[in-house]
Order: structure tokens, then sequence, then C-alpha cells
């Protein structure tokens, strides 16, 4: 891109980020006069189409770019990103493989990957890409968190351990350390306590992490603790459905039933979800029959 063509597309940027998408869109219209070629404008102008809703204008403009560059990884991605937003599985699937068979990358593997991916037929195919995928690159730490954070999805607890394991040895990232403290709660392995307690003496202001130590706690028995540790994650992220539950269900074991009662309500009916909805019912309907 030219210099004004770049000044034009970061301003664009920011109107996009600051979600003014038709101020966006008729600066990009003006910024393709003068660089029809650039790809990075007409990715961009995409992307604003999309979200103002004209999806048969953003194929038509991803089409055209993919056309053009029929070798270019970046122009098919673009195109396969519109059949993803569009649900147009035929279209997203046959523009990522093309893009990934032209400059196979992370990236462009996890694009092709999630538009595949289906949580209600057997995951197998798709957890094989990623694991194909890193018999090559054992070091590529996105591709080992995808599978890791898939095969939690999809409940297979063991193997989504190992490859925990594996990326905390390689990045000693605390956010892994937290996965891993999760995963190994639910797999009743006693190394979650000290995981987790790690995990908070490094990040003692991070409320999924002190979510995670605080329940590490509760099983193992250690209620006070528990119940500091999930009243400051409760704290710092109100809104956060699985700590309110968590937080409940220590309220409950220690006695409090009418404040555990109001946190699994508030958890129940929160708009983000919650992973043990099963659980948090079943004890709703235990603490209303006392």
């Amino acid at each position: 891109m030219g210099q004004d063509a770049t000044t034009q597309w970061l301003v664009a940027r920011l109107q996009v980020n600051a979600r003014d998408y038709q101020a966006a869109s008729d600066l990009l219209d003006k910024a393709l006069q003068s660089q029809p070629g650039s790809i990075a404008l007409h990715s961009l102008k995409v992307e604003t189409d999309l979200r103002l809703g004209r999806l048969d204008a953003a194929e038509q403009r991803a089409r055209q770019v993919a056309k053009d560059r029929p070798n270019d990884a970046q122009a098919q991605s673009l195109l396969g990103q519109v059949g993803v937003v569009k649900g147009d599985a035929n279209l997203a699937l046959d523009a990522l493989r093309k893009a990934h068979a032209t400059s196979p990358s992370s990236e462009s593997l996890l694009r092709l990957y999630a538009a595949q991916l289906n949580p209600t037929r057997d995951p197998a195919p798709q957890l094989a890409m990623l694991e194909q995928w890193l018999a090559k690159r054992p070091d590529d730490a996105v591709v080992r968190n995808a599978l890791a954070e898939s095969l939690v999805m999809f409940q297979r607890l063991p193997q989504a351990r190992d490859h925990y394991d594996r990326l905390l040895k390689q990045t000693g990232s605390n956010a892994v350390r937290n996965n891993l403290a999760e995963v190994l709660l639910r797999l009743k392995d006693p190394r979650a306590l000290a995981l987790a307690n790690e995990a908070v003496a490094r990040e003692p202001n991070n409320p999924n992490v002190l979510d995670t130590a605080g329940w590490a706690h509760a099983e193992a028995g250690q209620l006070d603790r528990a119940l500091a540790l999930l009243r400051d994650a409760r704290l710092r992220q109100p809104g956060a459905a699985n700590i309110r539950y968590h937080l409940a269900a220590v309220l409950a074991r220690k006695g409090k039933r009418d404040e555990a009662l109001a946190e699994l309500r508030a958890a129940l009916a929160s708009p983000e979800g919650l992973a043990d909805r099963a659980a948090a019912e079943a004890l709703l309907g235990t603490l209303q029959t006392r």
C-alpha cells in the first residue's frame, strides 16, 4: 500500500474498532479508488460489509479477490471467512482448504479446523488434523493449546492433561498452569491443589485463577480457604457464572443456605452460560427442599 492508502487503512481500522462501521466503509471505498489492488484494503472492506450485514456484497468482493489471486492464501482465507459468517459450509471449507494448501500455517490450520468442527459429530478426524500437524511440528504451542482445549471440550481429559503438561514445560504460561489445574481437578488428581496455588501466587488478582484455586481447596475439604478465594474471585468478576456456582457450592457446604441460593440463582440466570449446569440445578433442587 502507498502511504496515503496505509493511513486510510489505519483510520478505517480504528473506526471498525470503535464500531463506526459505516464511516470505515465509506473511507475504504475512497482508498480503494486509488489502490484497487490492495488486499489489505479489500480485506477490511469485506469485514465492514459483514459487520453491516451486507453479506452478499462481502461474498462478491471476496470471490473477486480470490479469483484475482488464486495462489494467495490470504485471499482464499478471506473467502473462507465469508463462508463461515454466512453459514455456507461448502464455501468456507473449499476456500480454507485452498488457503491452507497454498501456504500452510498454524493460523490457516486452525481456521480450517474450526470450520469443520461440529460438537454433535465424532471429532476424531478433525482432532487428527491437529495431531498430524504436531507430529511434524512438536514445538507449535498455538496448535497444541488448541488441541488441548478441544480435548477438554470433548471430555478427553487424560489426553488434554498430557498436552497441557507438555505446554507448561514448553511455555511456563500461567494460563496453561491454570488450565492444567482445572483438568486435574476434573480427573480427581491431588496434584491440582499445588498447581492451582502456584498459579495464584503468580497472579493473585486474576479471578479465573482464584476460582480454580478456590475450587481445588473445596475439593480438598479446605472450605474456609476455598470461601475466601471464591469470594475474592466473585468480587473481581461478578458476572462469571462458573465462579458464582462454585461459591454457591462452598456456601452450601458451610451451611449458608440463603447466600448459596442467591449465588446459585444468579449463576443459573447468567447469559454467559454455565459449564456445570446439571450439577448447579441438582444443588438448587437440594437447597430448595431444605
